[in-house]
């Protein structure tokens, strides 16, 4: 019979696990996914972000019932384009109360809400929870 007398207790000691120690816990330079998280592929905002950074689109579009290609040019960018004619709407001598707003909220962002939490002139009454510290 071949016994193994070695009882150190060396925390660098793998298990089966490559990358766990004796006690099951990670090892010291290892970590449980060493890849990284997967990259997540393109979202909506994503591809929206593409083209209104892009100053040129292909497209195909249905005219009477038959496909025709497009390309859809701007001068700078299609997100410079819709800001320059959300100004013009601002600036125009009626100007458009609605775009001045967007211009406004999507620069300095869109002014705080307070909340009043009353009921006919009352505060509300917030109950304590007390939760068990088991034994801590």
């Amino acid at each position: 019979m071949n016994h193994n007398t070695d009882t150190t207790n060396n925390n660098d000691k793998l298990t089966n696990k490559s990358n766990h120690n004796h006690k099951g816990k990670f090892a010291k330079g290892n970590n449980a996914n060493p890849t990284g998280r997967p990259k997540k592929e393109n979202t909506w905002n994503d591809i929206i972000e593409d083209i209104l950074d892009s100053a040129v689109i292909d497209t195909t579009i249905w005219v009477d019932g038959a496909k025709k290609k497009m390309r859809i040019t701007a001068a700078n960018t299609f997100k410079h384009t819709i800001i320059m004619k959300l100004l013009q709407k601002a600036l125009r001598e009626k100007g458009d109360i609605r775009a001045m707003e967007m211009l406004l909220d999507r620069s300095l962002g869109k002014p705080k809400q307070q909340t009043d939490l009353t009921n006919a002139g009352e505060k509300f009454q917030v109950p304590q929870i007390f939760l068990p510290d088991n034994g801590k």
